[in-house]
C-alpha cells in the first residue's frame, strides 16, 4: 500500500463500485452506458489516487461494446468480467480491514519520525520486526542529541546505561528528583533497549505481529515524550 494513497477517498471509490456490481442483478442481458460511464470514472479516479499502472486494465473501453452477443450496448458479463476481478484486486491490494484498523490507531502517534519510517512498514506483508527495529534506533538516537552526544559510538544498553542512570549523581539525564522514579526511569528505557532493540538489531530471528510492533510503537511514541520532559544536568 503506498503511502500517499488517500484511503477515505479510496474507499469511497470502493464503495461505489460494489454498489455498481450490485445492481448487476438487474439487467438481464445489456446495462445502460451511463452505469459504464460512471464504473470507468471510479476507475480513473483511483488510478489517480493510486497511480497504480494495474488499475487502468480494469478499464471498460470503447471496442469492448457488442462483445459477448453482436447486440447494441455493453453486455452485462462486459462488466462483471471487469468490476469482480477489480473489487478483489483493490480489497487485496489496498482495503485490508486490518491495515484500516492499523492506520487509524498508528494516527494517534505523535513523533514525525516515528510515522516517517514505520508506517509503510507496518503497511507490509511481514517481517514487522523492522518496525520495532527503526522505532527503537529512533529512541536511541533522541537519547543521543538530549544529552548532547550524538557523536559518540556508545549504542544501546551502553548508552542508555551511561545517559540515564539509576542515581542523580551519575545521570546524564534527569527524569525525576524522587530516586526511586529516577532509578525506575533508568530501568524502563534500559528494559526496552535491551528487550527490543537489540534482539532487532542484531538477528532476522525475532517474529512479531503488525498488532505488536504497533504497540511497542506507541510505546516507545510515549517514552519519546518522556525523554523530551527530563533535564540535562551535565555535560557530555
Amino acid at each position: 500500500m503506498k503511502n500517499e494513497v488517500d484511503m477515505v477517498e479510496l474507499k469511497k471509490y470502493y464503495s461505489l463500485l460494489n454498489g455498481i456490481r450490485d445492481t448487476l442483478d438487474m439487467y438481464y442481458q445489456y446495462v445502460p452506458d451511463k452505469l459504464i460511464y460512471q464504473y470507468n470514472g471510479c476507475v480513473n479516479c483511483i488510478y489517480v489516487l493510486t497511480y497504480d499502472n494495474n488499475i487502468s486494465d480494469f478499464k471498460i473501453e470503447k471496442d469492448e461494446k457488442d462483445h459477448f452477443s453482436g447486440g447494441s450496448g455493453y453486455h452485462v458479463l462486459t462488466l462483471s468480467t471487469k468490476i469482480v476481478p477489480l473489487l478483489k484486486y483493490l480489497k487485496d491490494i489496498y482495503i485490508n480491514d486490518d491495515i484500516t484498523k492499523i492506520g487509524i490507531l498508528y494516527s494517534n502517534i505523535e513523533n514525525t519520525e516515528l510515522q516517517k519510517r514505520c508506517l509503510d512498514i507496518l503497511s507490509s506483508k511481514d517481517a514487522f520486526d523492522r518496525v520495532i527495529n527503526q522505532a527503537t534506533q529512533v529512541l536511541e538516537t533522541a537519547i543521543k542529541k538530549k544529552a548532547n552526544l550524538e557523536d559518540t559510538k556508545l549504542t544501546g544498553l551502553n548508552l542508555v546505561s551511561k545517559v540515564i542512570a539509576p542515581k542523580k549523581e551519575n545521570t546524564i539525564l534527569l527524569f525525576s528528583e524522587n530516586p526511586e522514579l529516577q532509578e525506575a526511569y533508568a530501568f524502563l528505557y534500559k528494559g526496552i533497549i535491551g528487550a527490543y532493540r537489540n534482539p532487532t538489531h542484531h538477528t532476522t530471528d525475532y517474529v512479531c505481529t503488525r498488532q505488536d510492533a504497533l504497540k511497542v510503537c506507541g510505546f516507545i511514541d510515549f517514552l519519546l515524550k518522556e525523554l523530551e520532559h527530563s533535564k540535562n544536568i551535565k555535560s557530555s
